[in-house]
Protein backbone atom coordinates (compact mmCIF):
# COMPACT_ATOMS: atom_id res chain seq x y z
CA UNK A 1 0.00 0.00 0.00
CA UNK A 2 2.84 2.36 0.88
CA UNK A 3 4.56 1.64 -2.46
CA UNK A 4 1.35 2.44 -4.33
CA UNK A 5 1.05 5.70 -2.41
CA UNK A 6 4.62 6.72 -3.26
CA UNK A 7 4.01 6.11 -6.97
CA UNK A 8 0.80 8.13 -6.88
CA UNK A 9 2.46 11.09 -5.18
CA UNK A 10 5.35 11.11 -7.68
CA UNK A 11 2.98 11.00 -10.66
CA UNK A 12 0.81 13.80 -9.29
CA UNK A 13 3.80 16.05 -8.60
CA UNK A 14 5.30 15.40 -12.03
CA UNK A 15 2.23 15.73 -14.19
CA UNK A 16 0.47 18.40 -12.19
CA UNK A 17 2.87 20.79 -13.98
CA UNK A 18 2.23 19.37 -17.43
CA UNK A 19 -0.15 22.18 -18.31
CA UNK A 20 2.72 24.65 -18.12
CA UNK A 21 5.00 22.65 -20.41
CA UNK A 22 5.42 24.20 -23.83
CA UNK A 23 6.75 22.88 -27.10
CA UNK A 24 10.47 23.01 -27.68
CA UNK A 25 12.82 20.68 -29.49
CA UNK A 26 13.54 18.07 -26.84
CA UNK A 27 15.49 14.83 -26.99
CA UNK A 28 16.57 15.00 -23.34
CA UNK A 29 14.72 12.06 -21.83
CA UNK A 30 15.67 10.23 -18.63
CA UNK A 31 17.67 11.55 -15.69
CA UNK A 32 20.71 9.24 -15.99
CA UNK A 33 20.81 9.32 -19.78
CA UNK A 34 20.55 13.10 -19.82
CA UNK A 35 23.42 13.49 -17.34
CA UNK A 36 25.53 11.30 -19.66
CA UNK A 37 24.91 13.49 -22.72
CA UNK A 38 22.22 11.13 -24.12
CA UNK A 39 24.86 8.44 -24.88
CA UNK A 40 22.62 5.67 -23.53
CA UNK A 41 21.59 3.29 -26.33
CA UNK A 42 24.32 0.75 -25.56
CA UNK A 43 23.78 0.97 -21.77
CA UNK A 44 20.00 1.41 -21.32
CA UNK A 45 20.13 0.22 -17.70
CA UNK A 46 17.20 2.16 -16.23
CA UNK A 47 13.49 2.55 -17.14
CA UNK A 48 14.20 5.30 -19.72
CA UNK A 49 15.29 2.40 -21.94
CA UNK A 50 11.66 2.58 -23.08
CA UNK A 51 12.80 5.59 -25.13
CA UNK A 52 16.49 4.86 -25.80
CA UNK A 53 16.52 1.09 -26.35
CA UNK A 54 13.67 -1.14 -25.10
CA UNK A 55 15.90 -4.22 -25.38
CA UNK A 56 17.78 -3.00 -22.32
CA UNK A 57 14.72 -3.39 -20.06
CA UNK A 58 15.28 -7.13 -19.62
CA UNK A 59 18.87 -6.72 -18.37
CA UNK A 60 17.76 -4.55 -15.45
CA UNK A 61 16.90 -5.54 -11.87
CA UNK A 62 13.99 -7.89 -11.13
CA UNK A 63 10.74 -6.32 -10.01
CA UNK A 64 9.30 -2.83 -10.47
CA UNK A 65 11.43 0.28 -11.18
CA UNK A 66 10.08 3.81 -11.58
CA UNK A 67 11.85 6.94 -12.83
CA UNK A 68 10.29 10.38 -12.90
CA UNK A 69 11.93 13.72 -13.70
CA UNK A 70 11.42 17.35 -14.64
CA UNK A 71 13.58 19.20 -17.17
CA UNK A 72 13.60 23.00 -16.93
CA UNK A 73 14.91 24.72 -20.07
CA UNK A 74 15.83 28.39 -20.43
CA UNK A 75 16.51 29.37 -24.04
CA UNK A 76 18.02 32.45 -25.65
CA UNK A 77 17.23 32.88 -29.36
CA UNK A 78 18.49 35.69 -31.62
CA UNK A 79 17.46 36.41 -35.21
CA UNK A 80 18.88 39.19 -37.40
CA UNK A 81 17.56 40.33 -40.78
CA UNK A 82 16.72 43.48 -42.75
CA UNK A 83 13.77 45.52 -41.52
CA UNK A 84 10.54 44.96 -43.42
CA UNK A 85 10.47 48.44 -45.00
CA UNK A 86 14.19 49.23 -44.83
CA UNK A 87 17.55 47.60 -45.70
CA UNK A 88 18.75 48.36 -42.17
CA UNK A 89 19.51 45.18 -40.23
CA UNK A 90 17.73 44.64 -36.92
CA UNK A 91 18.15 41.93 -34.28
CA UNK A 92 15.26 40.28 -32.48
CA UNK A 93 15.55 38.15 -29.35
CA UNK A 94 13.26 35.54 -27.85
CA UNK A 95 13.74 34.24 -24.31
CA UNK A 96 11.62 31.33 -23.09
CA UNK A 97 11.53 29.10 -20.03
CA UNK A 98 9.72 25.78 -20.38
CA UNK A 99 9.28 22.66 -18.28
CA UNK A 100 9.25 19.07 -19.58
CA UNK A 101 8.08 16.33 -17.17
CA UNK A 102 8.46 12.63 -17.81
CA UNK A 103 8.00 9.22 -16.21
CA UNK A 104 9.26 5.74 -17.15
CA UNK A 105 8.36 2.41 -15.55
CA UNK A 106 9.88 -1.06 -15.96
CA UNK A 107 8.71 -4.38 -14.57
CA UNK A 108 11.04 -7.33 -15.13
CA UNK A 109 10.25 -10.93 -14.36
CA UNK A 110 12.84 -13.48 -15.47
CA UNK A 111 13.59 -13.26 -19.18
CA UNK A 112 10.72 -10.84 -19.90
CA UNK A 113 10.23 -7.15 -19.11
CA UNK A 114 7.42 -4.67 -19.65
CA UNK A 115 7.90 -0.90 -19.74
CA UNK A 116 5.79 2.26 -19.91
CA UNK A 117 6.67 5.85 -20.73
CA UNK A 118 4.95 9.23 -20.66
CA UNK A 119 7.19 12.04 -21.95
CA UNK A 120 7.59 14.93 -24.43
CA UNK A 121 10.04 13.90 -27.16
CA UNK A 122 9.33 16.21 -30.10
CA UNK A 123 8.63 19.83 -30.81
CA UNK A 124 9.12 22.42 -33.52
CA UNK A 125 10.27 24.99 -31.00
CA UNK A 126 8.78 27.85 -29.06
CA UNK A 127 9.55 31.47 -29.76
CA UNK A 128 8.09 34.92 -29.30
CA UNK A 129 9.61 37.84 -31.20
CA UNK A 130 8.27 41.32 -30.45
CA UNK A 131 8.68 44.41 -32.67
CA UNK A 132 9.75 41.89 -35.28
CA UNK A 133 12.04 43.15 -38.04
CA UNK A 134 11.72 46.75 -36.97
CA UNK A 135 7.90 47.00 -36.96
CA UNK A 136 6.58 48.43 -33.69
CA UNK A 137 3.94 46.14 -32.21
CA UNK A 138 4.50 43.24 -34.66
CA UNK A 139 4.60 40.00 -32.66
CA UNK A 140 5.41 36.56 -34.06
CA UNK A 141 4.80 33.66 -31.69
CA UNK A 142 4.80 29.87 -32.16
CA UNK A 143 4.82 26.58 -30.27
CA UNK A 144 4.61 23.02 -31.57
CA UNK A 145 4.95 19.88 -29.50
CA UNK A 146 3.98 16.26 -28.98
CA UNK A 147 3.22 14.27 -25.85
CA UNK A 148 4.17 10.59 -26.19
CA UNK A 149 2.79 7.68 -24.19
CA UNK A 150 3.15 3.96 -24.71
CA UNK A 151 4.40 0.58 -23.66
CA UNK A 152 7.37 -1.66 -24.33
CA UNK A 153 8.18 -5.35 -24.13
CA UNK A 154 11.61 -6.96 -24.03
CA UNK A 155 12.65 -10.60 -24.23
CA UNK A 156 16.05 -12.07 -23.37
CA UNK A 157 16.87 -14.49 -26.16
CA UNK A 158 20.11 -15.61 -24.50
CA UNK A 159 22.41 -14.50 -21.71
CA UNK A 160 24.01 -12.04 -24.14
CA UNK A 161 21.24 -11.00 -26.52
CA UNK A 162 17.81 -9.34 -26.17
CA UNK A 163 15.09 -7.84 -28.33
CA UNK A 164 12.68 -5.05 -27.39
CA UNK A 165 9.73 -3.34 -29.09
CA UNK A 166 7.62 -0.30 -28.21
CA UNK A 167 4.26 1.02 -29.35
CA UNK A 168 3.79 4.75 -28.85
CA UNK A 169 0.85 7.11 -29.18
CA UNK A 170 1.24 10.85 -29.71
CA UNK A 171 -0.96 13.83 -28.92
CA UNK A 172 -0.09 17.06 -30.69
CA UNK A 173 -0.48 20.79 -30.17
CA UNK A 174 0.37 23.63 -32.54
CA UNK A 175 -0.17 27.34 -32.08
CA UNK A 176 0.97 30.30 -34.13
CA UNK A 177 0.11 33.98 -33.98
CA UNK A 178 1.14 36.96 -36.07
CA UNK A 179 -0.37 40.22 -34.85
CA UNK A 180 0.18 43.94 -35.27
CA UNK A 181 -1.72 47.04 -34.11
CA UNK A 182 -4.29 48.84 -36.27
CA UNK A 183 -2.05 51.90 -36.19
CA UNK A 184 0.59 50.13 -38.28
CA UNK A 185 1.13 52.18 -41.50
CA UNK A 186 -0.83 50.89 -44.50
CA UNK A 187 2.26 50.03 -46.62
CA UNK A 188 3.62 47.94 -43.78
CA UNK A 189 0.27 46.19 -43.26
CA UNK A 190 0.21 45.34 -46.97
CA UNK A 191 3.68 43.81 -46.70
CA UNK A 192 2.68 41.79 -43.65
CA UNK A 193 -0.50 40.29 -45.18
CA UNK A 194 -3.40 39.44 -42.80
CA UNK A 195 -2.82 38.86 -39.12
CA UNK A 196 -3.17 35.18 -38.30
CA UNK A 197 -3.83 32.96 -35.29
CA UNK A 198 -3.69 29.14 -35.40
CA UNK A 199 -4.93 26.96 -32.56
CA UNK A 200 -4.66 23.33 -33.55
CA UNK A 201 -4.66 20.25 -31.33
CA UNK A 202 -5.94 16.70 -31.51
CA UNK A 203 -4.93 13.07 -31.15
CA UNK A 204 -2.02 12.77 -33.53
CA UNK A 205 -0.74 9.33 -34.44
CA UNK A 206 0.68 5.97 -33.41
CA UNK A 207 4.30 4.96 -33.95
CA UNK A 208 6.76 2.35 -32.80
CA UNK A 209 10.38 1.48 -32.31
CA UNK A 210 12.47 -1.62 -31.75
CA UNK A 211 15.85 -2.25 -30.21
CA UNK A 212 18.55 -4.88 -29.92
CA UNK A 213 21.09 -5.35 -27.11
CA UNK A 214 24.19 -7.55 -27.35
CA UNK A 215 26.57 -8.13 -24.44
CA UNK A 216 29.59 -10.06 -25.74
CA UNK A 217 31.36 -9.76 -22.37
CA UNK A 218 30.89 -8.47 -18.82
CA UNK A 219 32.55 -5.17 -19.80
CA UNK A 220 31.09 -4.41 -23.23
CA UNK A 221 27.53 -3.94 -24.48
CA UNK A 222 26.28 -2.85 -27.90
CA UNK A 223 22.85 -1.50 -28.74
CA UNK A 224 20.90 -0.42 -31.78
CA UNK A 225 17.44 1.09 -31.98
CA UNK A 226 15.20 2.28 -34.81
CA UNK A 227 12.15 4.52 -34.54
CA UNK A 228 9.57 4.15 -37.30
CA UNK A 229 8.24 7.14 -39.26
CA UNK A 230 4.97 8.61 -37.98
CA UNK A 231 2.32 10.49 -39.95
CA UNK A 232 0.67 13.17 -37.82
CA UNK A 233 -2.64 14.89 -38.53
CA UNK A 234 -4.14 17.50 -36.21
CA UNK A 235 -7.27 19.67 -36.44
CA UNK A 236 -8.28 23.08 -35.13
CA UNK A 237 -9.11 26.65 -36.14
CA UNK A 238 -7.28 29.48 -37.90
CA UNK A 239 -8.39 33.09 -37.56
CA UNK A 240 -7.32 35.72 -40.12
CA UNK A 241 -7.52 39.47 -39.76
CA UNK A 242 -8.59 41.95 -42.45
CA UNK A 243 -9.35 41.63 -45.30
CA UNK A 244 -10.52 38.06 -44.53
CA UNK A 245 -11.68 38.72 -40.96
CA UNK A 246 -12.90 35.15 -40.54
CA UNK A 247 -12.17 31.90 -38.72
CA UNK A 248 -11.75 28.70 -40.71
CA UNK A 249 -11.54 25.06 -39.72
CA UNK A 250 -8.00 23.95 -40.38
CA UNK A 251 -5.89 20.80 -40.31
CA UNK A 252 -2.17 20.21 -40.43
CA UNK A 253 -0.14 17.21 -41.51
CA UNK A 254 3.53 16.44 -40.98
CA UNK A 255 5.69 13.36 -40.68
CA UNK A 256 8.21 12.33 -38.07
CA UNK A 257 11.11 10.58 -39.79
CA UNK A 258 13.05 7.35 -39.38
CA UNK A 259 15.59 7.45 -36.54
CA UNK A 260 18.45 4.96 -36.22
CA UNK A 261 20.84 5.03 -33.24
CA UNK A 262 23.93 2.92 -32.57
CA UNK A 263 25.37 2.77 -29.06
CA UNK A 264 28.22 1.23 -27.11
CA UNK A 265 28.96 0.97 -23.38
CA UNK A 266 32.38 -0.01 -22.05
CA UNK A 267 32.97 -0.80 -18.38
CA UNK A 268 36.59 0.32 -18.07
CA UNK A 269 36.66 -0.65 -14.37
CA UNK A 270 34.10 -1.78 -11.77
CA UNK A 271 33.50 1.92 -10.97
CA UNK A 272 33.85 3.62 -14.37
CA UNK A 273 31.70 3.25 -17.51
CA UNK A 274 32.11 5.03 -20.86
CA UNK A 275 29.31 5.28 -23.44
CA UNK A 276 29.05 6.45 -27.05
CA UNK A 277 26.03 7.04 -29.33
CA UNK A 278 25.63 7.90 -32.99
CA UNK A 279 22.17 8.94 -34.23
CA UNK A 280 20.92 9.46 -37.77
CA UNK A 281 17.47 10.89 -38.57
CA UNK A 282 15.93 11.15 -42.04
CA UNK A 283 14.55 14.66 -41.54
CA UNK A 284 14.77 15.33 -45.29
CA UNK A 285 11.49 13.38 -45.57
CA UNK A 286 9.89 16.01 -43.31
CA UNK A 287 10.40 18.79 -45.87
CA UNK A 288 7.07 20.54 -45.31
CA UNK A 289 4.00 21.04 -43.18
CA UNK A 290 0.72 20.81 -45.08
CA UNK A 291 -2.21 23.00 -43.93
CA UNK A 292 -5.81 22.69 -45.08
CA UNK A 293 -8.20 25.62 -44.55
CA UNK A 294 -11.78 24.42 -45.16
CA UNK A 295 -14.09 26.79 -47.14
CA UNK A 296 -11.21 29.20 -47.75
CA UNK A 297 -12.22 31.95 -50.28
CA UNK A 298 -10.70 31.18 -53.69
CA UNK A 299 -10.05 34.88 -54.24
CA UNK A 300 -7.45 34.79 -51.48
CA UNK A 301 -5.64 31.62 -52.55
CA UNK A 302 -5.85 27.87 -52.33
CA UNK A 303 -7.36 25.90 -49.44
CA UNK A 304 -4.20 23.76 -49.20
CA UNK A 305 -0.92 25.43 -48.27
CA UNK A 306 2.45 23.71 -48.04
CA UNK A 307 4.93 25.37 -45.71
CA UNK A 308 8.52 24.46 -46.43
CA UNK A 309 10.65 23.46 -43.44
CA UNK A 310 14.05 23.40 -45.11
CA UNK A 311 15.03 20.33 -43.07
CA UNK A 312 17.76 17.94 -44.15
CA UNK A 313 18.94 14.69 -42.58
CA UNK A 314 20.22 15.09 -39.02
CA UNK A 315 22.86 13.41 -36.88
CA UNK A 316 24.29 13.69 -33.42
CA UNK A 317 27.31 12.22 -31.66
CA UNK A 318 27.28 11.72 -27.89
CA UNK A 319 29.92 10.67 -25.36
CA UNK A 320 29.05 9.90 -21.74
CA UNK A 321 30.65 8.69 -18.52
CA UNK A 322 29.42 7.30 -15.20
CA UNK A 323 31.67 7.01 -12.13
CA UNK A 324 30.50 5.19 -9.01
CA UNK A 325 32.27 7.18 -6.29
CA UNK A 326 30.73 5.08 -3.48
CA UNK A 327 27.89 2.66 -2.87
CA UNK A 328 25.50 5.62 -2.67
CA UNK A 329 27.03 8.31 -4.91
CA UNK A 330 27.41 8.32 -8.71
CA UNK A 331 28.97 11.14 -10.75
CA UNK A 332 28.12 11.59 -14.44
CA UNK A 333 29.02 13.74 -17.40
CA UNK A 334 28.67 13.92 -21.16
CA UNK A 335 29.01 15.98 -24.31
CA UNK A 336 26.82 15.94 -27.44
CA UNK A 337 27.64 17.40 -30.86
CA UNK A 338 24.57 18.10 -33.01
CA UNK A 339 25.16 19.56 -36.51
CA UNK A 340 22.39 21.78 -37.85
CA UNK A 341 19.67 20.02 -39.84
CA UNK A 342 18.49 22.66 -42.31
CA UNK A 343 19.50 23.32 -45.90
CA UNK A 344 22.02 26.03 -46.72
CA UNK A 345 19.28 28.45 -47.84
CA UNK A 346 17.08 27.89 -44.78
CA UNK A 347 17.04 29.35 -41.28
CA UNK A 348 14.59 28.30 -38.60
CA UNK A 349 13.25 30.93 -36.22
CA UNK A 350 13.04 28.40 -33.39
CA UNK A 351 15.78 25.88 -33.07
CA UNK A 352 18.25 24.76 -35.67
CA UNK A 353 21.94 25.61 -35.37
CA UNK A 354 24.96 23.42 -34.92
CA UNK A 355 25.40 23.13 -31.18
CA UNK A 356 27.43 21.41 -28.49
CA UNK A 357 25.75 20.40 -25.24
CA UNK A 358 27.77 19.85 -22.06
CA UNK A 359 26.24 17.82 -19.23
CA UNK A 360 27.30 17.28 -15.62
CA UNK A 361 25.32 15.54 -12.92
CA UNK A 362 25.04 12.82 -10.35
CA UNK A 363 22.79 10.64 -8.24
CA UNK A 364 22.64 9.92 -4.52
CA UNK A 365 20.94 6.86 -3.08
CA UNK A 366 19.33 7.69 0.28
CA UNK A 367 18.00 4.14 0.65
CA UNK A 368 18.17 0.97 -1.45
CA UNK A 369 14.80 1.81 -2.98
CA UNK A 370 15.11 5.63 -3.24
CA UNK A 371 17.55 7.74 -5.30
CA UNK A 372 17.65 11.45 -6.20
CA UNK A 373 19.29 12.75 -9.37
CA UNK A 374 20.42 16.19 -10.50
CA UNK A 375 22.10 17.38 -13.70
CA UNK A 376 23.03 20.68 -15.36
CA UNK A 377 23.37 21.25 -19.09
CA UNK A 378 24.61 24.07 -21.27
CA UNK A 379 23.73 24.17 -24.97
CA UNK A 380 26.17 26.34 -26.90
CA UNK A 381 25.02 27.29 -30.39
CA UNK A 382 27.22 28.25 -33.34
CA UNK A 383 25.59 31.16 -35.18
CA UNK A 384 24.28 30.43 -38.67
CA UNK A 385 24.38 32.99 -41.50
CA UNK A 386 22.85 32.83 -44.97
CA UNK A 387 23.21 35.54 -47.60
CA UNK A 388 21.49 36.39 -50.84
CA UNK A 389 18.68 33.84 -50.73
CA UNK A 390 15.09 33.96 -49.55
CA UNK A 391 15.21 30.81 -47.42
CA UNK A 392 12.27 29.43 -45.48
CA UNK A 393 11.50 32.78 -43.84
CA UNK A 394 10.83 34.53 -47.15
CA UNK A 395 13.46 37.20 -46.42
CA UNK A 396 15.95 38.42 -49.00
CA UNK A 397 19.47 39.31 -47.91
CA UNK A 398 21.62 38.32 -44.96
CA UNK A 399 19.99 36.50 -42.06
CA UNK A 400 21.55 35.25 -38.85
CA UNK A 401 20.22 32.93 -36.17
CA UNK A 402 21.63 31.50 -32.95
CA UNK A 403 20.39 29.54 -29.97
CA UNK A 404 21.84 29.00 -26.49
CA UNK A 405 20.17 27.25 -23.58
CA UNK A 406 20.67 26.36 -19.94
CA UNK A 407 18.91 23.24 -18.65
CA UNK A 408 18.37 21.75 -15.20
CA UNK A 409 16.97 18.25 -14.60
CA UNK A 410 15.96 16.71 -11.30
CA UNK A 411 14.58 13.22 -10.85
CA UNK A 412 13.58 10.40 -8.55
CA UNK A 413 14.33 6.70 -9.02
CA UNK A 414 12.35 4.10 -7.10
CA UNK A 415 13.17 0.39 -6.79
CA UNK A 416 10.00 -1.31 -5.60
Amino acid sequence: MMKTGIIAVVLVVCFGILASAAALDNTHMGSKANAMGKAFTGLADDPSAVFYNPAGLVFQREGLSVQTYGLYVMTDLTYSAAQIMSPTTTENASDAAVLFPGVFINYRQGDTAFGFGLYIPYGGGKYKYEDFRGVTGLTIEQSLGLLAFGGSMAIKLSDKFSLGVSLTGYMGQYSYEKSFPATTPAPVQAALAPSQKDDISAVAAVGGNFGLMFKPSETLSLGVTAKLPVRITVDGDTTFGAPLSSTYESAAELRLPWYVTLGMALKASPEFTLTFDFNYALYSTMDKYTFLFRNFPAAFGTEIKDIRTGYTDATYFALGADYKASDDLSLRGGVTLTPHATLDDAISLSCDVTHITFALGGAYKFAPEFELTLSLHYLMGIERTITGTTGVTGVTGEQKFNKNALMIMTGINLAL
